[in-house]
């Protein structure tokens, strides 16, 4: 099974810090109304009787005062303003009157595990703090979430992206199967096997032989498969089986799937010797005679901003939330949104229909050998026309080619020369065109030329 300890070089899931060693034995001291009112001085009046009238009832929720004290809540309600204090009171102090005393402290844990300072306002994640904050209380495991908030905010430059980016989706993993039109798309694939150990989360670089190799079910004993099966799929008979469905997976074996597709993404996107085979491929198909980018097949993925897609170019596309501070839930949870191209006797166009809303539409090449969680899935569920999605993320070697495509927007009437530009500089020629066309802006030749004119 996965280790969840943090070695150099091995660990992703927990970095071996004791959060919350804490006595609460009757010998712990009690605290004047003082102190926790010191500490809580932005609290109406009805608000300071509810907690010291709790607080008159017995030690237990003197000692939960003291630790929310400690965890940073007085600083919290200052820094807040009315509605959010209210909602602060209402979510860690009148939770802990009128809750079992097991949930109550569970909750100070949270906040001794830093997630009022990690969330703060005036803090990392600004106005994006409330949101983390409820993410964190809203998921099944809070304590999880909450450590790998800390570590996404201060490991931040000091890891790799890819770790970072996973950080950030743990956060928000535990919620993906309280809908279950979401959980439909987001586990509907087999996989044959998983991977041998976790990626590596330190370093300063890494190379395609890097990626942890795949452990397939088929070497497996049956008593092998079941440390990577839940508990259900086990019941089910999943255990006897060499191909099995993702939803099978236990949870932490789901997160390795998602790390390994992140890391595996990071990795491809920046090795030289891939962004060369690339670069071969896409000159090849930019020279094929009348040929449309949009070709029956391939995906398109659309961005808005020239700044996303120089960090796609960079690192891959990867889920909505594993980007960051503005990682949010999409409703297909922990995939990549693509578009389908089909072309039929009926419909000689493919229809984009959605594309059109941003200005920069990604073409990915496929070779129809994708498996697991690298197949496009059809989104039954879905209002766009030919929805597909990639589980984690998608390696910028996979792509063809850029279309520019027509907008009304003035903003975006510039843009053109700069996406040309963040192609040269990344370094892994991809075709540029204007939509309807289909001869590339970016050459091939021009390409080399100016790529040479950087190396000089």
């Amino acid at each position: 099974m996965y280790s969840r300890e943090i070695v150099r070089g091995a660990g992703v899931f927990d970095d071996g810090v004791d959060l919350i060693s804490r006595e609460n034995n009757d010998a712990t001291p009690k605290y004047s109304q003082e102190e926790v009112f010191g500490a809580l001085d932005m609290l109406t009046v009805n608000q300071r009787e509810m907690v010291l009238a709790a607080c008159n009832q017995g030690s237990v929720f003197s000692r939960m005062m003291k630790q929310l004290v400690d965890g940073g809540i007085g600083d919290a309600l200052r820094k807040a303003d009315d509605n959010e204090r209210h909602e602060i009171f209402e979510r860690f102090v009148a939770y802990g009157i009128y809750n079992s005393q097991e949930r109550a402290l569970a909750r100070c844990r949270l906040v001794g595990a830093g997630l009022l300072r990690l969330t703060a306002r005036d803090g990392t994640l600004g106005g994006d703090g409330e949101r983390f904050r409820n993410f964190c209380l809203d998921s099944d495991r809070p304590l999880e979430a909450v450590q790998a908030l800390r570590r996404a905010i201060e490991y931040e430059g000091k890891a790799a992206q890819w770790w970072i980016s996973f950080q950030w989706a743990s956060v928000l993993f535990t919620e993906v199967e309280k809908s279950s039109d979401s959980r439909r798309a987001y586990t509907e694939f087999s996989v044959a096997g998983v991977p041998d150990r976790l990626p590596i989360a330190w370093g300063p670089d890494f190379s395609a032989g890097d990626i942890p190799a795949m452990r397939l079910f088929s070497d497996m004993s049956d008593e092998e498969k079941r440390i990577y099966l839940s508990e259900q799929a086990i019941a089910e008979g999943h255990g006897k089986k060499n191909i099995v469905p993702f939803d099978a997976l236990n949870r932490d074996t789901k997160t390795a799937v998602l790390a390994q597709q992140l890391f595996k993404s990071e990795v491809l996107s920046r090795d030289s010797q891939m962004k060369d085979q690339s670069s071969e491929r896409n000159r090849k198909l930019s020279m094929e005679k009348d040929a449309d980018p949009f070709r029956p097949g391939s995906l398109v993925h659309s961005t808005e901003e020239v700044d996303t897609l120089r960090r796609i170019l960079s690192g891959g596309i990867v889920c909505g939330e594993a980007i960051g501070k503005n990682a949010d839930y999409d409703f297909f949870p922990f995939n990549v949104d693509v578009a389908k191209v089909e072309v039929t006797k009926d419909r000689p166009t493919p229809l984009l229909d959605y594309l059109y809303e941003y200005p920069i539409s990604i073409v990915l090449h496929r070779d129809n050998t994708e498996l697991g969680p690298d197949l496009a899935r059809n989104v039954r569920e879905s209002r766009i026309n030919n929805h597909h999605v990639i589980f984690g993320a998608v390696p910028a070697t996979d792509i063809s080619a850029i279309v520019y495509m027509p907008s009304a927007r003035a903003s975006y009437a510039r843009m053109l020369p700069e996406i040309v530009d963040v192609v040269v500089e990344n370094g892994m020629y991809v075709p540029v065109y204007r939509y309807g066309e289909k001869q590339p802006i970016l050459s091939f030749e021009e390409y080399q030329r100016r790529r040479n004119d950087i190396r000089t």
